[in-house]
């Protein structure tokens, strides 16, 4: 019984993990394809970005806004070196991104 309950107990922390991993990774994409808004002349329904949020953001993830300004910061910096190839395919994704996600109405 106590191996049962040690596996079980392994198994929990592992999908948290996961969970945590997913969550981390979540906030930084976003963080990417929303300081992509403006250089990418994109405009988003900022009322469609908060519900997907509110749809899909653990309320106890105090590290997402955290990983949100990483994943931002890094897009922001990644701008200023893109050359116009690349920065045509990256608006290009983003904007596939961000119509999947449902930010435009």
């Amino acid at each position: 019984m106590l191996k049962k309950l040690i596996f079980a107990a392994l198994v929990l922390a592992q999908i948290s993990t996961a969970a945590q991993a997913i969550s981390k990774k979540s906030a930084m994409v976003l963080g990417k394809v929303l300081v992509s808004e403006v250089p990418c002349g994109l405009t988003y329904n900022q009322e469609a970005v908060g519900n997907w949020i509110d749809k899909n953001i653990d309320p106890s993830d105090l590290e997402f806004p955290y990983f949100l300004s990483i994943g931002a910061a890094s897009m922001r910096a990644q701008f200023k070196t893109m050359n116009t190839n690349r920065k045509t395919a990256h608006c290009r994704s983003v904007e596939k991104t961000a119509r999947y996600l449902g930010f435009f109405k």
